[in-house]
């Protein structure tokens, strides 16, 4: 990772990939968050966390703020 993620905003998450039929990449926590693409146009994404703690930090920093918040440990 050269550079963070910047997430506007939680749309769907944290959610165990256990729980998520025919999924068959890596384990962990997946969201999806409205994040800024390179040429700045938002786009939601999926983004997986190791674990729950690490996914719901996202959670909790839009829970008390609405500025962007800059991701660096993602799957």
């Amino acid at each position: 990772m050269d550079k963070p993620l910047k997430v506007y905003n939680v749309v769907e998450g944290p959610i165990s990939t256990h729980d998520i039929p025919l999924w068959t990449d890596e384990h962990g926590w997946v969201m999806v968050c409205l994040v800024e693409q390179e040429n700045g146009a938002l786009m939601e994404e999926e983004i997986i966390f190791d674990t729950f703690d690490d996914a719901y930090e996202v959670v909790r920093w839009f829970k008390s703020q609405i500025i962007p918040h800059e991701v660096w440990e993602y799957a």
